[in-house]
C-alpha cells in the first residue's frame, strides 16, 4: 500500500509497523522450521562455551515482565536470577529454550493469570521451574504430545495460537545435549515445566566441549586443537585468568583441570600444522608477570582428527606430548 498508493509520510507508520511485525513472525517461523529439520536429521548440534546464566535468563525474564504488565498478569519469583552460576552451554540455543518457556507460559494462559517462577541453584545443578494456569480442555492426551514435532492442541479451524509447533521438542533436545532435563506436569489446572541443567566443571566440562566440536566436525570441513598447559603455580585460577585474557580469538575457550594442575585451551578452526604457531603466539602474549608464574610449566598439543577422534583420546595425546615451554 505504501508503494502503490502513494501514502503521505504521516499515514505510513502503521503500515510499516505491520510489515515489520509480519516479517519478524516469518523469520521466527523459518528459524524454527530449520531447527526442526536439523532435529529430525540428527544435525541439531550445540557448541559449548562458558555462559553467564544469570544474564541470559534476565534478558528473557525482562521481556516476560514487560508482556505480563500489558496482560495484567501477576508474576511471583522464588529465588534470585542474579545468583545463577556461570555454566557450560550453547548460549544462543539456551536463550531460545528459556525464551520459549516464558513465551509459552503466557501464550497458553488467559490474561490476568498468576504465573510463578522458581529458581533453585545447587552445587551440581541449576533449575528453573515455571507454572501457569491452563484451560480445562488440556488433559493427559495433550500432555503426551507437548514434546512432539508439529504439535498443535486446537483444531485447525478454531486454533487461536500461531506457530508450527515443536518448540518444546527442540528445547528438549538442546537440554539433552547439555546433559540436563526438561520435564512437564499438569496438576490442579496448572501447567508446570522444569528445566534442569548440570553445572559442569573440570574434565567433565572439557569433555563436553570436545564432544560437541567433534560431533559438528564429522559433518563439516574443519579441525580443532587442544592445548594442555601444566603448571607448578600455586594458584590455577591465576593461570586460568592470564591465559583467558591473552586469547586473541573469541571462539577459543579455557578450562581448568585442577586434579592434574593443568589448564586446557580449545582452539576452534585450528589445524594440526597451525597449532604450534598459535600456541607460541598465545604464550608470548601472556606478559612478564604471567611468564614468571609459569616457571617449570609444560605444554602439550593435540589436534582433531589427526591425533584422536574421541575426547578421551585427544586429551590423552595432548598430555603425552607435554614438553617444557622453551622446547615448544
Amino acid at each position: 500500500m505504501i508503494r502503490d498508493e502513494g501514502l503521505p509520510p504521516k499515514e505510513q507508520a502503521p503500515f510499516v509497523e505491520m510489515a515489520y511485525r509480519n516479517a519478524e513472525r516469518l523469520n521466527s517461523t523459518l528459524n524454527q522450521l530449520l531447527d526442526l529439520s536439523k532435529l529430525v536429521s540428527g544435525r541439531l548440534v550445540c557448541r559449548f562455551h562458558e555462559v553467564a546464566l544469570s544474564q541470559l535468563v534476565q534478558v528473557s525474564f525482562d521481556r516476560f515482565k514487560t508482556e505480563a504488565a500489558k496482560r495484567k498478569d501477576k508474576v511471583t519469583v522464588s529465588g534470585k536470577i542474579a545468583e545463577l552460576p556461570v555454566i557450560l552451554g550453547d548460549a544462543p540455543r539456551l536463550e531460545k529454550v528459556v525464551r520459549s518457556l516464558f513465551e509459552n507460559a503466557q501464550r497458553f494462559s488467559p490474561a490476568g493469570s498468576k504465573l510463578a517462577l522458581k529458581i533453585v541453584s545447587k552445587d551440581e545443578t541449576v533449575s528453573l521451574e515455571l507454572s501457569n494456569p491452563v484451560d480445562e480442555s488440556v488433559g493427559a492426551t495433550s500432555m503426551k504430545a507437548i514434546f512432539g514435532i508439529f504439535g498443535q492442541q486446537e483444531g485447525i479451524l478454531d486454533r487461536t495460537h500461531e506457530g508450527v509447533g515443536g518448540s518444546l521438542a527442540i528445547a528438549r533436545e538442546v537440554v539433552r545435549q547439555h546433559g540436563g532435563a526438561l520435564e512437564a506436569r499438569l496438576e490442579d489446572g496448572a501447567f508446570t515445566i522444569r528445566l534442569t541443567l548440570p553445572v559442569l566443571r573440570s574434565e567433565a566440562a572439557l569433555g563436553k566441549v570436545l564432544e560437541s566440536r567433534m560431533f559438528a566436525l564429522r559433518t563439516e570441513v574443519g579441525a580443532i586443537s587442544l592445548m594442555i598447559l601444566e603448571t607448578r603455580a600455586p594458584s590455577l585460577k591465576t593461570v586460568h585468568e592470564a591465559v583467558k585474557n591473552a586469547l586473541f580469538r573469541a571462539s577459543d575457550s579455557v578450562y581448568d583441570l585442577p586434579k592434574t594442575s593443568q589448564v586446557a585451551v580449545v582452539m576452534d578452526d585450528c589445524k594440526k600444522a597451525d597449532a604450534p604457531k598459535l600456541v607460541r603466539r598465545l604464550l608470548d602474549s601472556l606478559g612478564k608477570d604471567s611468564t614468571k608464574a609459569l616457571a617449570g610449566a609444560r605444554v602439550g598439543v593435540a589436534s582433531f582428527p589427526d591425533d584422536g577422534t574421541e575426547p578421551e583420546g585427544l586429551l590423552k595425546h595432548a598430555r603425552s606430548t607435554l614438553v617444557p615451554l622453551k622446547e615448544l
